[in-house]
């Protein structure tokens, strides 16, 4: 693999980290700052900071300089990072991890050390025009209406107390498995437009430079 696409993976792999320590922030903000009006939050500003730097500048540049096949795996490490940082006590409360966190969070590495060895190393990533050309593909289309849709779905029957008798128990498996799956189909299609941006700002007359 070549200089950049090595940059790429280290960026995202700091920008999973900055993502984690935003988020253990936040949830510390909630536990002992929930009283406080939000102007006053310090915890959760620090937590908003970590995040807002990961979202608008480490994931751009990464995006720009690495094909999207190789680095979306690499978003599992935010987990990874959590739960890590979680079980040391560092931010806020320390958290035991039981034996299932532990094996999931093994897999997450696995599978993350494995695209990033037998996953396609494309040479060269399609033209913007390509890229945008494919957004408004009919493949795409339903794809994205379906999965949408389904998120929809998910949130009102979640939501809306008329949708109540039809809601799984909270904290159940399929609850679990539902809420993932709307995580997934918004982190996808999220990570799409974030590569999409990313392109379009390195070809533009002030590209970005890493």
């Amino acid at each position: 693999m070549g200089d950049l696409i090595w940059l790429g993976i280290t960026l995202i792999s700091v920008g999973c980290l900055s993502s984690a320590v935003g988020m253990l922030f936040m949830k510390w903000s909630m536990d002992v700052e929930a009283e406080l009006p939000l102007h006053r939050r310090k915890r959760w500003a620090l937590g908003f900071f970590f995040l807002v730097v990961n979202a608008t500048v480490i994931d751009v540049i990464a995006f720009g300089i690495t094909p999207l096949s190789m680095i979306a795996p690499f978003a599992g490490l935010t987990i990874v990072f959590t739960s890590l940082l979680a079980s040391t006590g560092w931010l806020h409360v320390r958290e035991t991890l039981s034996p299932t966190a532990i094996g999931c969070t093994g897999l997450v590495l696995v599978g993350v050390t494995l695209v990033s060895i037998f996953g396609p190393h494309p040479r060269a990533e399609l033209p913007l025009a390509q890229m945008q050309a494919n957004f408004v593909h009919p493949q795409f289309l339903a794809f994205a209406v379906v999965t949408l849709s389904t998120v929809g779905a998910w949130l009102l029957v979640w939501t809306l107390p008329v949708c109540a008798p039809c809601r799984p128990r909270a904290g159940g498996m399929l609850t679990t498995l539902l809420s993932a799956w709307t995580a997934a189909v918004c982190g996808a299609l999220s990570q799409l437009l974030l590569k999409i941006v990313a392109v379009a700002l390195k070809v533009s007359p002030r590209g970005l430079q890493p």
